[in-house]
């Protein structure tokens, strides 16, 4: 008998549980049908015209230019044929001014340049654009680079090197 009862209460349970989901059941298939109409189909791209590139003319390296034949002035042109020294090999843009030892008539500098200090005096050359020291005080390093400008001459460019780097750049009078 307790069987009998056991076995019909869980039909009836179970039975109870088939009601629950009907909604369930109907808000699917619901959900399945909007889906289904929601999908466009693409549209065709326009067609494209085609258009003809026409280059502009170019001048060759070797051909004749008036600007390139002009005589150019060597006044300011660097000895290229002299031995480099140590502190060429860096750009001035990454050296830093250390500090200065000796007295105002005979004044050294100091460059820093990735942990390690370098002496260096008056005339000495620094940075790959062919700088040279002008003057040395003991907040700063005057270095004249001379840069080569569009026309093939040479210019002076006057920078000064302090503890944080490059802290000015002050062009000189461009000579030709």
């Amino acid at each position: 008998m307790k069987t009998k009862i056991l076995l019909l209460s869980s039909v009836f349970v179970l039975s109870a549980c088939e009601m629950a989901h009907d909604d369930l059941q109907q808000w699917m298939t619901e959900q399945r049908q909007a889906a289904k109409g929601k999908v466009k189909q693409p549209v065709a791209p326009d067609p494209v015209q085609p258009v003809t590139y026409l280059a502009p003319a170019q001048i060759s390296p070797h051909e004749f230019n008036e600007r390139r034949m002009r005589v150019v002035s060597t006044t300011n042109r660097p000895d290229l044929n002299r031995t480099k020294e140590l502190l060429e090999d860096y750009d001035l843009e990454s050296l830093k001014f250390a500090g200065s030892i000796g007295s105002n008539a005979g004044l050294s500098g100091l460059v820093e340049y990735n942990n390690h200090v370098y002496t260096v005096k008056k005339g000495n050359y620094i940075g790959k654009n062919y700088g040279r020291i002008t003057a040395i005080t003991a907040d700063y390093i005057v270095v004249t680079e001379t840069v080569e400008n569009a026309d093939g001459g040479w210019r002076p460019v006057q920078k000064k090197l302090g503890a944080e780097g490059v802290i000015s750049d002050t062009p000189e009078t461009e000579t030709k």
